[in-house]
């Protein structure tokens, strides 16, 4: 599991099936929950269903 608030961006971006999302992800920090990568419009739900398993908030 990656932490969302504190993995960096080389790390978000080996996710499977992300692609290059680090950079958006970083530029939104904090998050209090995964599914304020949808909230907060980072990722498109398509990406996001395919990383959430990967993904924690801490």
């Amino acid at each position: 599991m990656v932490d969302l608030n504190t993995a960096s961006v080389a790390d978000l971006n080996r996710l499977r099936g992300g692609g290059a999302i680090g950079r958006a992800i970083v530029a939104k920090r904090p998050y209090t929950s995964v599914e304020q990568l949808l909230s907060k419009r980072v990722l498109s739900r398509p990406v996001y269903e395919k990383i959430k398993d990967q993904v924690t908030v801490r």
